[in-house]
This record gives C-alpha cells, structure tokens and sequence, in this order.
C-alpha cells in the first residue's frame, strides 16, 4: 500500500459537519499536474482531473463531496480524454458546457455536456475519423457556441446539434473571437494580406471584413478584444504604432479612440495578450504615452475621457489581469507586495492594505476578490504554504491550515495552493502537493462561514505500539486550548483531557478495541462545537517502504517535535536538522513516530532531511529539504500573519522586499538590528502603520525594536 495514499484516504481525517473548508476529492498527477482551472456552469463547476483508471477525464462538481464526480470516462481505460488548458477550451452556454475532447474513435473534436454522462457526447466529426479538428478558441452569443477549428483557420458556429453546426468562413488564420451587441468580431486574414477587423452574423454570407484598419500598409493584428454595454474596444497595430480602438460595429463607427503615444507604442510593445477590465462603459488598462512609462489608463471612448490615472515610478505590470471587485480596480507590479486601488466611486488611487505577490501575474489561480476579500495563495513561517484572506483593513489570516508540515521551500518554485474556480459563496481550491504524497486535494471553502470558529478539522492519529498513539491535528484561530476526548468504540462514557498544543499522546490503550476520538477548541471559556469522530485501530500499521513525515509541531521555544508514520518495513528513521543557512547539521534517530528535537535556538528557522533504515539497511538522504520555526524566547516573536493578541504585528514574516508594521499605538520609531547586535536601519516615524524596504538586507533573521513600546520583534528576510 502506498504510504501517501494512506495518508491522504485513512489519516487525514476532515470534519463535514462544521470545518471551514471541506474536502471534496483527491487526485492522481499526471504530466499536467493535478485539477485544472475550472469553467462554470450553471451552479457547477467543470474542471478536468487525472486518475489512473480514467486516465484525465472531465470532472463536475457542485461544491458537496458527493457531487463531485466523474463526468463521464470519454476515451475508455487510462488513456484520458482531455489535454493540457482545459479552462482555455471550453465555455458555458446557458447551462451547456462545450470543450475539446477525443475518443477511442474520433479525434479532438467539439463535444458538450449537462453534467451527465448521458448528455456528455461529441456535437460533429468536422475532421472525419481519428483527424483532429483542434477546435479552439470559443465564445457564447445569441444561445450558440462559436469556435475555431483546423489550427485556427476556420471559424463555426453551432446550437449543439450536428447539423446546426456550420462553417462561416475559411481564412489563413482566425483568432481573438468576441461577442458584443449580437455579434461576432474576431481577427483573421483570408488572403495573405495580413490580419485584419471581421464581424460575423452567425451565416456565412454575412461574415464580412468591417474594416481593414492598415489598408495596404500591412497587418493591423486586432487582438485584446473586450465589450461593454456601448463599445466594443481592441489593441491593434497601425502607422501610429500600437494603440487603443473601438467600435460599434460598423466600419465608420470603428476608429482609434486616442493616439496616447505620438512617437510610438502605446498599449503595447508587441503583438501580446493585455489586460482590459470595465466598471460600466468606462474601459481600464495599461499604457504609456511616451513620457512617463507605462501606467493605468481609463477611457470612455473619447478623446478628452481618455487619460492617465496614475503616475507611478512602477505602473501595472504586464502580465497584471486589472481585477474588479465592488466598484474598485486592482493592479500590482513586482516593486510593492501590495495592490494598488483605485476607487472609481471616489476618483481615488492609492496603496491598498491587499498583499500582492510576484507570482500573481505569473501563475493562474493565485488570488482571487470575492465582495471584499481577496483569497490568495501564500506561505508564512508559522503555517507555511496556505491559503490565505484579507479584507485590506488588517493582518491577512489563514483560510485554514491544510498542511500538517510547514511545507516551506526556500526556493520561489515552491508549489502554492491553487484556486481554481468559485461558485456562489464557496470557493474551490486545490493544496499544494507534498513531495511525497501522490495526490492533490480540492477544498472548498464557504465565505459565509469566515470568523466563525470551527474545531480542528484535520486529525490524525499516529502509530506508537499497540497500547498507545500520538495525535496531531491542525491549529485552529483564535484558539486558547483543546479538549479531546476518546472512548472504546463501543463505551458510552468518554476520557477527556485538554491540551494548549495541537498534539498530544494516549497511553494505555486496549489493543483488541477499536477506539473514537473528537476533538474541539476553546477560546476564552468559549468551546466550539465537536468535530466529526475519528475511528482508530490500535494495532494498525502501514507496510509501505515509503516515508510519510505527518506534522511538525513545536512543544517549547527550544523543542520540535516531528511527526511520522512508522510502517513494517521502516524500522528506524535518521533526521537531520541545522538553521537555516548553517553547514552542519545534528543527526538523531527515531522508531516509534515521533522525535523530539531539543536545544534548538529560540525564534529560528531550521531545515531538515531524513532517511529511513530498511531492516538495518540505510536509505539515501532526501535531497529535497523541509523547514520549521520554533516560537519566540523573551526576546520577542516571530510574526505569523494572523498572530493572536500582539500589540504589534509584522507581515508578511518572512518577507523578502517589504516589512509591514501594523500597531495599536504610534511606534515613534524604530530600530532594525541584525544577529550580530549591528544597527542596519533607524527612522522616527509617529505613525501605527508603515513599510520598510528590505529588498536590500542580507538573508536572515533581524530584530526590529520600537520606541513607544517595550517589545522587540523579530522577522526573517529571504531570498527575493
């Protein structure tokens, strides 16, 4: 058996009835990786997934662990169905979901699905028998699906039967398909004179050039098409170089809306996806007029409402996607950690409190705005990769804490959570995988319930003989203590006790009974509701040749503790540890699941790897390292993001370009000091909340002291 498979199936136990966030399904990995973005439809989501009996197939799921489920299995055995950007080839229309897939007959053809395995079946063989038709690039209009097809050199129209599906036109290439005021507008050229603006009826004959933007000077390439109520602007490259055009949809109505940069590109640098975003009939999006760099720009279509918004040493980043949520606009660059906002209810502009990381622009799924919240995927030295939210007003805080182990990777490769997709107020996301575990989780997360307290939802009860285990489970929020209790299965009275730590041991087991546990948090006398109940077989024990390391979790300021499943076949396991940075490492050994790492430096962050000894036959060392932070000495504490009762807080801690200080009171200055006692930064400053540029300091750990209060506070700064 596969240790992590173990893990994921028997041991890691969540809560349905209260948690936070709910475990809706694991998966397999293949070349793709885990589940893709989703695509919406209707009150569900479609998203394609891996297993290694369906191979990757497409998925539907309505936010409850029983609806979410395999569509149908389309190419029959592990083949799979469906390739890589399954989110960038298909699309909902009122309710019907169309995308690209093959099968044991046909090639990559048009197909749609209700959800059902009865209504999931191919629309047209366009290319006949196993040819791929490559369908591309789709858009929903007036209840039809229109598509590209044969590499992007036709565009179809289809109301989902096989003969209403008909070619509107042949061109050397077509992409760029939008929808706007009845229409089709999409970019193509039919004769070698280059791409130019087409619109499209939904019939053949009335699929017409609109209007050739470059006349003979050569291909205008339309691109970064986007539709309000009035407009439907685009990018396009012309004699004055790559600027902002609109039209209504006729060739006199269709015209540059500014020429933003007289000596050059404005909106682009060349022929690339940008980002336009809408609040009504007001445009916003990245642009430079020659003078001031690139900038956020809006425009109503006129040459007067067309203007610069911001002015800004470092305007949006290329790749930035300009989010909306609740009337307000959203950029960010690489220079500052935190979006930037601009409020079109007031005309206001300014540094939000939203963190922003460089990897947002970079990777889809790393955030998302809900109302007012912004969910992102993030790591900290407390909890490390997780999924975090933030209302812009205070400290982000954890969604909920999904890894048992730090899971922080010094690199900038590490694997994030990801979110791929939301529906209503449930957020789905997937967890970032454990090097060893072979499966990826998707998680939702219901908005409604955020600031509610739940009980842990992840327990796990750890092999230690056949009388007595170690039990871990996840840190809750604004949680003083936890109170277990445990019963033989069939007992009517339970043993409880309490525990500050999240984890703790239970001696004295009969090994013939089967046990259940729950657990649940107090705070303040408060106590939450009971977690759901955890069974457990005493004499259980995993016969896999594979190391699954459970939880860290630190018992004091200078002890660790390091979780893991014993199995038949290890019977010792060798770790090795050193702060982070250090070349020498201290080894110590361990059988029965858990070692105890002591005399550790207080508010350090430590690396460490192990092997196993296979009956007396040592392993390799694991190359591939993990980390953990013991808790903070008298000298100060280590800031995890969502810290409980500080007067004063630091975040992101570890950071790597800025340092942000939010307090209660006005600090009246500070004092930055690294390891060696040396002075590295001082400033007065009588405010609550600042930033301090660290993009320069040295990696390591600095103390940070205040004048108006009497803590000092220390932060770790890594690598950009």
């Amino acid at each position: 058996m596969n240790c992590s498979k173990l893990f994921i199936g028997l041991l890691l136990i969540i809560n349905t009835s209260f948690a936070q966030t709910n475990l809706l399904r694991s998966f397999q990995t293949d070349s793709y990786g885990g589940p893709s973005q989703s695509v919406k439809s209707g009150a569900n989501l479609f998203f394609s997934a891996y297993d290694d009996i369906h191979g990757r197939e497409l998925w539907v799921s309505d936010g409850t662990a029983a609806g979410t489920r395999l569509v149908k299995d389309i190419y029959n055995g592990a083949t799979g169905s469906i390739g890589d950007y399954f989110y960038l080839l298909a699309c909902d229309v009122n309710g019907v979901l169309y995308f690209r897939a093959k099968d044991s007959l046909f090639g990559s053809e048009l197909w749609r699905s209700d959800g059902t395995a009865a209504g999931t079946y191919m629309v047209k063989d366009i290319s006949p028998g196993m040819f791929d038709s490559n369908v591309g690039e789709f858009e929903a209009l007036n209840g039809n699906i229109y598509f590209t097809a044969n590499t992007g050199s036709q565009v179809w129209r289809s109301d989902g039967t096989g003969t209403g599906t008909t070619l509107l036109g042949s061109f050397n290439v077509a992409t760029n398909l939008s929808a706007f005021n009845g229409n089709l507008y999409f970019s193509a050229d039919n004769n070698n004179n280059g791409q130019e603006l087409w619109k499209s009826n939904g019939t053949a004959s009335g699929t017409v050039l609109l209007k050739d933007l470059n006349g003979a000077v050569g291909a205008s390439l339309p691109c970064n098409f986007h539709a309000t109520p009035s407009l439907l602007y685009f990018m396009a490259n012309t004699s004055s170089g790559w600027e902002l055009w609109k039209t209504n949809g006729t060739s006199g109505g269709t015209a540059i809306v500014k020429e933003i940069n007289p000596t050059g590109n404005s909106v682009l640098d060349f022929y690339s996806d940008a980002s336009i975003a809408n609040i009504g009939d007001t445009i916003f999006f990245r642009a430079q007029d020659g003078i001031n760099g690139y900038q956020l720009w809006r425009s109503d279509g006129t040459v007067n409402g067309t203007y610069a918004l911001s002015n800004l040493t470092n305007g949006p980043d290329s790749y930035c996607s300009l989010p909306v949520s609740n009337g307000k606009l959203y950029f960010n660059n690489y220079l500052y950690p935190y979006f930037y906002q601009y409020n079109s209810l007031n005309g206001t502009l300014a540094l939000s409190n939203y963190p922003s990381n460089y990897y947002f622009n970079l990777n889809q799924g790393k955030f998302t705005f809900l109302s007012d919240y912004l969910f992102y995927a993030g790591k900290d030295s407390i909890y490390g990769c997780e999924l975090f939210y933030s209302d812009g007003l205070v400290p982000p805080r954890i969604v909920q804490e999904t890894h048992l182990t730090d899971n922080w990777f010094s690199s900038n490769s590490q694997g994030f959570n990801t979110i791929i997709g939301s529906v209503g107020s449930k957020i789905f996301f997937t967890v970032a995988r454990n090097p060893l575990n072979t499966e990826i989780p998707i998680y939702i997360i219901d908005t409604l319930s955020l600031g509610i307290d739940f009980p842990p939802t992840i327990i796990v009860p750890v092999y230690n003989g056949s009388t007595a285990m170690n039990l871990v489970w996840n840190r809750t929020e604004n949680t003083d203590s936890y109170e277990i209790r445990y019963k033989k299965e069939n007992d009517l009275t339970w043993s409880t006790f309490t525990s500050d730590l999240s984890f703790s041991n239970i001696n004295n087991l009969d090994s013939t009974s089967n046990y259940q546990l729950q657990l649940r948090s107090v705070n303040s006398g408060i106590y939450t509701a009971w977690s759901d109940t955890i069974f457990y077989n005493p004499i259980y024990i995993s016969n896999s040749y594979n190391i699954n390391i459970i939880a860290e979790r630190a018992e004091d300021d200078s002890t660790v503790r390091i979780f893991w499943e014993p199995s038949l076949q290890i019977t010792n396991l060798q770790i090795r540890f050193r702060l982070y940075g250090s070349t020498t490492w201290t080894n110590v050994y361990n059988s029965t699941g858990m070692k105890k790492l002591t005399g550790l430096q207080a508010n350090s962050f430590y690396e460490y790897q192990y092997r196993a000894n296979y009956s007396g036959t040592w392993d390799v060392w694991q190359n591939l390292s993990r980390y953990f932070v013991t808790p903070s000495s008298s000298v100060g504490i280590l800031q995890s993001v969502n810290s409980k009762s500080s007067e004063i807080k630091l975040y992101p801690n570890p950071c790597s370009k800025e340092l942000n200080i939010l307090s209660e009171n006005s600090i009246g200055g500070f004092i930055i000091q690294d390891n060696t006692g040396r002075t590295i930064k001082a400033e007065k400053c009588n405010q609550k909340q600042i930033r301090i540029n660290v993009a320069e300091f040295t990696n390591g750990i600095y103390i940070i002291k205040f004048q108006n209060a009497l803590s000092a506070l220390k932060f770790l700064k890594v690598e950009n």
